[in-house]
């Protein structure tokens, strides 16, 4: 077997970084393909197919032990290819591409940059990479939330799938105001659908190495470099596998003054001081001449299995003038292979992307929303809404599926002195036929496939037996027409009396499904209820304004809170709770019902 020095050395640092890489330690006695069995996770979606290294090929018995892997996958060609895709015509075909781009497309980005006068982070991506482009943009809007940052990213939609999401996002951003912040953020979406061929982005062609991949790679310079052409500032071209924690632009300035003679910066191998990434690469103006004798290699790599980085490398290794003009971001502020960076982290040498960002708290849910929707979390929000995964099949009690990289607060489910499940004793809901042949037991009794039915605004609530922290709620609704703002409230009481808000519901809708919303927010109770509000309706799917829950679970402590003395009312407050005390009589009256 041969293997070269620059993947020994990965795989080496990426042992040695153990659990904050997502991996376990190995033994001395183990082989290095250990660690292609150590990362060998289920691919969920294109997204974990895109920059994962060479060493997956070998988890699938794709290559012999006879075989060097790197010169096998020089040459891949699987997946949906056509006569135009073989790998010695690659770099003809490409040739052609470049003209029809600089002749109809280029022209598009001086549009998309007009009046901009901040510098810009700009992503290239397909449609499948909806979720990850989704992600990258909530992550990148957060940096708006608590700052004054106007931040202005720029998204080149490859296909019309992909230009059509990323105006969708664009419509749905909400400005940050909402949480008193002064910060702003801007998206802006360039169409060069038409550009490359519509096989290229066909599902069965995402294949890592594969002809779709080379050339999806392949546009990455000359994209860079129109958009650095069109804009008065600075461009950050920027996967969306990097998570921002920071806004990387405020500190690329510096990294280039404090490298004397460079005009751009990219990101940098884990493995290697002298190995460019990228992942994400800053350039001006004067970083031009670099971009282009980026651009002019870049062909002759689309048979490499990382493409233009393998160009971006090879040009530093054979000309030194460019290499001195060529500043890299420490990994303490950019981190690579999933090992968090000040400013961001980037989720490359890992297969399995989704998984590892889930396990650090770095894939944020709210790109499930539809229509997409970009705003900053307010308290009552939830921190988690999954997808919704349809009606359970069969009759049988099903099991809750377990989840076992749960964090909480910012820490693992069950390590030292953090929160783990909670039991609950018993639960309520109401008197009626639909609450008698769908009891409250049905949503703590750990079964997916039975639920707690609950019509004409009656409640659900859960029963800890005595007080404890409830640092976490999940609530998974089987049906929940709660569409509008505040459709759905989660409450929480230490006496069954008094009841504090925990968070509530909006901008959702499942029937007859199975979707999870989580919230989290340290509290002392023994009594957590779900209840719907009074403008809460079921129609058109029924009349009696029914909700169905299939799980409650909580998650905290018995070792209680020290919390503050209740502050006294406001007059706000006190109208508030006169209304809702006028509204509890009112169902009382209509649906005889006694809470």
């Amino acid at each position: 077997m041969v293997w070269r020095s620059g993947s020994l050395l990965l795989a080496s640092a990426l042992l040695a970084a153990g659990p904050a890489a997502g991996l376990q330690r190995l033994t001395d006695e183990e082989d290095p393909l250990a660690l292609a069995r150590v990362i060998r996770d289920e691919i969920a979606s294109p997204e974990d197919e895109y920059d994962i290294p060479f060493e997956i090929a070998l988890t699938r018995g794709q290559l012999s032990d006879a075989e060097d892997p790197t010169g096998q996958l020089l040459a891949n060609s699987e997946g949906q290819q056509s006569a135009q895709c073989e790998p010695e015509k690659r770099a003809k075909v490409a040739e052609g591409f470049l003209e029809t781009f600089n002749r109809d497309y280029k022209p598009r980005f001086a549009a998309a940059f007009k009046g901009v006068k901040e510098s810009a982070y700009l992503t290239v991506g397909d449609w499948r990479f909806k979720q990850m482009f989704r992600n990258f943009m909530v992550h990148a809007h957060n940096l708006t939330c608590g700052t004054s940052d106007h931040i202005v990213a720029v998204n080149v939609g490859l296909d019309k799938a992909s230009y059509n999401e990323c105006q969708a996002v664009a419509k749905g951003i909400v400005q940050p105001s909402n949480v008193g912040s002064k910060g702003k953020f801007e998206l802006r979406c360039i169409d060069i659908s038409g550009w490359l061929p519509k096989e290229l982005f066909a599902e069965s062609a995402a294949q890592a190495w594969s002809c779709a991949y080379n050339m999806v790679l392949w546009t990455k310079p000359h994209i860079i470099q129109a958009a650095v052409e069109a804009a008065e500032q600075p461009v950050m071209m920027i996967d969306t596998d990097v998570i921002l924690h920071q806004n990387v632009l405020k500190i690329a300035p510096g990294v280039l003054a404090a490298c004397k003679g460079c005009i751009a910066i990219t990101g940098r191998e884990y493995a290697s001081e002298h190995r460019q990434n990228t992942g994400t690469v800053y350039a001006g103006k004067a970083g031009l001449p670099l971009l282009r004798e980026w651009s002019r290699v870049d062909p002759e790599f689309l048979n490499a299995k990382e493409g233009d980085q393998s160009a971006m490398q090879h040009l530093m290794q054979t000309n030194s003038d460019l290499q001195k003009q060529l500043a890299v971001f420490s990994l303490t502020e950019v981190g690579e292979c999933g090992i968090p960076g000040s400013h961001a982290t980037h989720y490359n040498c890992l297969t399995g992307k989704k998984v590892n960002m889930e396990m650090r708290g770095h894939w944020d849910t709210r790109l499930y929303r539809e229509p997409a929707q970009l705003r900053c979390r307010l308290p009552s929000d939830p921190v988690e809404v999954t997808l919704d995964t349809g009606a359970t099949k069969g009759t049988k009690d099903l099991m809750m599926p377990s989840r076992p990289h749960r964090i909480i607060g910012g820490r693992p489910e069950g390590a030292a002195n953090a929160s783990s499940r909670l039991r609950f004793k018993g639960a309520t809901s109401c008197n009626t036929m639909v609450c008698d042949g769908n009891p409250a037991k049905h949503a703590i009794d750990g079964f997916v496939s039975t639920i707690a039915g609950v019509n004409n605004l009656n409640m659900w609530t859960g029963d800890l037996g005595k007080v404890m922290q409830v640092a976490r709620v999940e609530v998974t609704f089987e049906s929940c027409i709660c569409e509008a703002q505040d459709s759905m409230l989660l409450e929480v009481s230490s006496d069954n009396v008094s009841w504090k808000s925990y968070g509530s519901v909006g901008e959702l809708t499942v029937w007859e499904g199975n979707r999870e919303v989580a919230f989290e927010r340290p509290l002392n109770a023994r009594y957590i209820r779900v209840r719907p509000s009074a403008s809460y309706t079921s129609k058109p799917r029924r009349h009696d304004k029914f909700f169905a829950l299939r799980e409650v679970e909580a998650f905290g402590m018995s070792e209680l809170l020290q919390e503050a003395p209740e502050r006294p009312l406001t007059p706000l407050e006190r109208r508030q709770q006169k209304k809702n005390r006028r509204e509890r009589a009112e169902r009382r009256r209509r649906f005889g019902w006694l809470r």
